[in-house]
């Protein structure tokens, strides 16, 4: 039986064509997870030129799409497997990085690359050995499209529209410093992850946080199996602190009381990242910064995920979005047996 690993690293290198759509390396990821322990981490570090750019803000629909379509894989390869939601949220935590300088420092027990990236490989293994990593550490060359035993293109997301070209408002906007996010963020799930990234993304200097007090969830439903505040805002900040631009990148999440919480009052915020379906609380956020004489946000929207792909609108009612309730209801249907 093939060894499991409790911590594994893989290493992507995109292409521009694989940037726009990554389904080439769906294979490795679903082999990287088949590598990875039932309740371990599976870190995937996706590299390409582009972002080293000083202005993030004309990448955001790309890498948005980028990152959206590869943590929707995993959660179908978790699916496929027959796992609940709830078998989803404890096991195979995946996080996908657009850095991967810092992860050198870091301890692996697998280090994993697609075939035909083995120079990759031997470059992230010298870097680690410089950093007095373990001249031991197991790795494996995964399989990519094309190898044995592809995932099969019928049960794939639709990817093949690509990437929207980046528009001459977007190339204008520049580079943001401070940049504000917020949310319950129970039980972080790729929908969190994916709000969180881009966030850090876009921020150069300052990511600041913002998480729901109890006092405004408690028509939530199955709130009694809600994670109590302090560990929601553990959860983030750990989070944040691996997706940020650097380490000199600032990380400041509290605890909000009403609707805005810091968006109102900090004057040195530049941009506000929400959901599609969050979007007017937003737009609220500029009618109050508007009356107290502050600057407006620039507003960056997310788009709603679900298992079977993004979300194209609201008529359902987002139906099928990945989401905390769910999550929630089955570990109290698991209680309750």
């Amino acid at each position: 039986m093939a060894s499991l690993y409790m911590s594994n690293l893989l290493l992507i290198r995109l292409s521009d064509a694989t940037f726009r759509d990554p389904s080439a390396f769906y294979p490795t990821i679903d082999a990287a997870l088949r590598a990875t322990s039932g309740r371990g981490h599976l870190t995937i570090v996706l590299s390409h030129p582009s972002f080293a750019s000083s202005n993030n803000a004309a990448l955001f629909v790309p890498v948005q799409r980028l990152i959206s379509l590869i943590y929707i894989e995993c959660v179908r390869i978790s699916d496929s497997r027959e796992l609940s939601s709830a078998g989803r949220a404890e096991n195979h935590d995946v996080t996908i990085l657009l850095d991967g300088e810092r992860v050198v420092e870091e301890e692996w027990e697998c280090v994993c690359v697609p075939q035909g990236e083995e120079e990759v490989l031997e470059e992230f293994l010298r870097k680690y050995r410089e950093k007095g990593g373990s001249a031991a550490l197991p790795t494996l060359i995964l399989p990519r499209e094309g190898s044995p035993d592809p995932t099969p293109e019928s049960t794939r997301p639709s990817s093949a529209a690509g990437p929207e070209p980046v528009s001459e408002e977007d190339e204008k906007k520049g580079d943001f410093g401070s940049v504000a996010v917020g949310g319950t963020f129970d039980h972080l799930h790729p929908g969190h992850k994916i709000l969180l990234t881009l966030t850090a993304f876009l921020a150069s200097t300052k990511i600041t946080c913002g998480v729901t007090a109890p006092s405004l969830l408690a028509k939530k439903a199955y709130a009694e199996c809600m994670e109590n505040v302090e560990e929601r805002i553990a959860g983030v900040r750990k989070f944040l602190g691996k997706v940020r631009r650097s380490k000199s990148v600032e990380v400041e999440v509290v605890e909000i009381g009403d609707p805005f919480g810091p968006t109102i009052t900090d004057a040195a915020l530049e941009a506000l990242v929400v959901s599609r379906e969050t979007l007017a609380g937003g737009h609220a956020v500029n009618e109050e910064r508007k009356k107290r004489d502050m600057t407006e946000l620039e507003i960056f929207v997310i788009d709603v995920v679900t298992p079977k792909g993004i979300a194209s609108g609201e008529e359902n009612g987002w139906e099928g979005k990945m989401s905390s309730t769910e999550i929630r209801r089955i570990l109290l249907e698991a209680e309750e047996k």
